[in-house]
């Protein structure tokens, strides 16, 4: 079978692009993710939050879309207060955090703190608060014998969403994953 002129082009151009997409999933390259206003995101969502693993999926609503991801921590659990911020094109895009606060605290009492935990369009159980800009947890069972407290985890995003199911499963997969690390102390 001869191919006519006219076919050709066509022909390279589809095997162009099975050649392209063979090498891109070859060479390991992580493929973009779409956010929900349209745009992709050109980065690898981390599975982290200052250390402490935590599913890309989770976290993937509530980066922005853009071309490159960064994180920076700051503080230890020694000290009462690590913070961690993530950047997509070094501009804040989230903010998690693990904070020992007085016994007795409650999550709205922290979440008072953090203006992106939106207070006026919340719902809460009891050990978590959430909105869909951010959330607060409570780590039960963490004992540090430097701090006579309770173990509080906070998520901000400067995303705007009203998605307070996918916050609800990113502050409880954090607030979890902290209660096995080293910043819970021992149980």
């Amino acid at each position: 079978m001869q191919i006519t002129s006219s076919t050709r082009p066509a022909q390279r151009w589809k095997c162009s692009l099975a050649a392209l997409a063979l090498i891109t999933l070859a060479g390991g390259v992580t493929a973009c993710s779409t956010a929900s206003s349209g745009e992709s995101k050109e980065y690898k969502v981390p599975s982290t939050l200052c250390g402490t693993p935590v599913s890309g999926e989770l976290l993937s609503p509530f980066l922005p879309s853009g071309g490159s991801v960064s994180s920076k921590t700051e503080g230890t659990a020694g000290t009462g207060i690590k913070r961690c911020e993530i950047t997509v094109d070094e501009k804040p895009a989230l903010t998690a955090a693990t904070e020992w606060r007085e016994k007795g605290e409650r999550p709205s009492d922290v979440a008072l703190d953090h203006k992106r935990v939106d207070m006026t369009d919340y719902e809460s159980t009891g050990t978590y608060l959430f909105s869909g800009t951010g959330a607060v947890g409570r780590v039960d069972g963490c004992n540090n014998p430097s701090f006579k407290g309770d173990l509080f985890t906070v998520i901000e995003t400067q995303v705007d969403s009203d998605d307070k199911v996918a916050m609800k499963k990113l502050i409880t997969a954090y607030n979890e994953a902290t209660r096995n690390t080293g910043d819970c102390g021992a149980r």
